[in-house]
């Protein structure tokens, strides 16, 4: 659907002048989707659920390997921008106790650098787009894709949209030859909605950010990297001793990420030989309160250290 159309959908709803929503890829049934965040007391968590939540659309949304992608948000008031992350799962309808594996995070800036808000209204098209690319490390597949944002100032908020899509082979001349030994996807940060809460007026660090990360935060108006990314009890969300490190082989082949079924991803796309992947436990018990790292680790140190986008 085109902006436009977009904009008579959401007319139908009422929606806050501060919110964002996800219109690209285009997320799961798009025609009962709000731009308000998740409910305080996780109840819509994940994905926002509801009532036939998760209608695919009509058109698939097609991400190659290493191919450069947007994410894009519809909206104006980004509260002062705040950090976001992108999660991919195999569950194709995702539950409380699916697993998230974190392709890139944004410390700052995200999803604009703007001290408050943008002019305009919730239909209002300011071209946010937060790039991101789906890294070697994760198997030609079906996953869901997770966006989810932790807002700078204003109520302690955490957003999530969620969308639908398939990961494909890239072109052979773009594939590497030689993998790094590595890849860590952590568990998707998860907080304001579960007895944990963030700082206002700061733009915080994920406590396991993963390998990608594009920190924008200026100086002062990042949280303290010795202090917990958010402070409470969670009910819910993964802790990092659940990240799982992968080790790529020498062949190229890219393993899967989750130890969902493998009915979730079609069989045909996935090399024999990487029907199952061997996966490196991470040794530091963290919930979400735990103390901001840029490092994850793990039980064994890789030959050529992690990758950074």
């Amino acid at each position: 659907m085109k902006l436009a159309g977009w904009k008579i959908l959401l007319f139908g709803f009422p929606l806050a002048h501060g919110h964002l929503i996800m219109t690209s890829p285009e997320p799961y049934s798009k025609q009962s989707l709000n731009n308000s965040p998740l409910a305080a007391d996780g109840s819509d968590f994940p994905c926002k659920l509801r009532e036939n939540g998760f209608r695919t659309p009509s058109q698939e949304t097609i991400y190659h390997i290493g191919d450069k992608q947007t994410i894009r948000l519809l909206g104006s008031a980004i509260h002062g921008g705040g950090s976001c992350q992108i999660s991919l799962t195999t569950d194709l309808e995702p539950t409380k106790i699916s697993k998230w594996s974190v392709i890139k995070s944004f410390e700052g800036g995200c999803p604009s650098d703007a001290s408050w808000n943008l002019g305009g209204l919730a239909t209002t098209d300011h071209d946010l787009q937060i790039p991101f690319k789906i890294p070697e490390g994760i198997s030609p597949g079906r996953y869901t894709l997770a966006w989810t944002w932790f807002n700078k100032i204003g109520n302690r908020e955490m957003y999530m949209n969620c969308a639908p899509i398939t990961v494909a082979k890239p072109p052979l001349e773009q594939y590497s030859k030689n993998p790094m030994d590595v890849s860590f996807f952590p568990p998707m940060f998860v907080a304001n909605i579960n007895g944990c809460m963030t700082k206002e007026g700061v733009d915080i660090r994920f406590p396991e950010p993963g390998d990608i990360v594009d920190a924008k935060g200026q100086g002062g108006e990042m949280a303290d990297g010795g202090g917990p990314a958010c402070v409470g009890n969670p009910r819910f969300g993964f802790s990092a001793d659940s990240a799982v490190a992968t080790t790529l082989n020498t062949g190229g082949d890219i393993p899967i990420i989750s130890s969902a079924p493998a009915s979730s991803i079609p069989a045909s796309n996935i090399p024999a030989s990487n029907m199952l992947s061997s996966g490196i436990l991470a040794s530091k018990h963290c919930s979400c309160s735990c103390h901001g790292s840029h490092h994850a680790m793990a039980t064994t140190i890789p030959k050529q250290g992690l990758r950074r986008e």
